[in-house]
């Protein structure tokens, strides 16, 4: 094409193909910044109603606990919430990969990948303390018999007064005490449901029953993390 518009650069079908490839370049660049403006209106208008992504997600999105929204889903809970923008807009912006579904990651992708890396961090700290037999007594046993259920055994690891209730300030130190120490703020407040100002067990199980790509938790190694998304 370009030999043939150096040598004949008046000829009309050349010119009209440029001009096609020009107007299509346009279209594309205007559709993505209509994507961007959609989801970026959407997520003010979810954490104007719930104070965070995550919490809209568990609270309004995904309050059974799917963890993938299907675009019908999405449309009704928009509806439904009051958000009068162009969903099909907003739909083509949320559904990243174009798999026909969207995920926490995929509209907040810094919080799903600080509570992924939390959540995988939990997994480590839990087996661990298993293995070497580290926690009190009382932990022993349970972690023994719920392997699969690391969240929960947390919990009580950051409660051991038994007072179900986690405040920021426990939260945080026991995080830091073992080792943690990302994003906490971002992760106490999604992990928060309700609002409330503390977790409770059920905010801990959420990442029992979260399985995130492999990706999404990775941190240390660049190469691992694009072989990652590869697969």
């Amino acid at each position: 094409f370009k030999r043939r518009l150096m040598l004949r650069p008046d000829d009309p079908a050349i010119r009209k193909t440029q001009q096609e490839r020009r107007a299509h370049e346009i279209r594309q660049v205007e559709i993505l910044k209509r994507q961007k403006r959609a989801k970026a209106e959407f997520r003010y208008f979810l954490q104007s109603k719930f104070g965070n992504l995550v919490r809209a997600w568990r609270r309004a999105i995904d309050p059974h606990g799917e963890f993938q929204i299907s675009r019908q889903r999405l449309c009704q809970v928009a509806r439904q919430l009051g958000y009068h923008g162009d969903l099909r807009v907003l739909w083509n912006a949320v559904d990243c990969d174009g798999s026909g579904y969207t995920s926490l990651e995929e509209i907040d992708f810094l919080s799903g990948q600080a509570i992924a890396q939390f959540r995988c961090w939990i997994r480590q700290v839990v087996d661990q303390t298993y293995e070497d037999r580290l926690a009190p007594v009382q932990f022993l046993d349970t972690i023994g018999k719920q392997r699969d259920g690391h969240g929960k055994v947390m919990f009580h690891m950051m409660d051991p007064r038994n007072t179900r209730k986690v405040f920021y300030k426990q939260f945080k130190y026991y995080c830091k005490k073992w080792g943690f120490t990302t994003e906490l703020g971002t992760i106490f407040q999604g992990l928060d449901m309700m609002g409330a100002g503390f977790l409770s067990e059920s905010d801990f199980s959420f990442l029992d029953n979260w399985d995130p790509p492999a990706w999404l938790a990775a941190t240390e190694n660049p190469e691992t993390l694009n072989d990652l998304k590869a697969h």
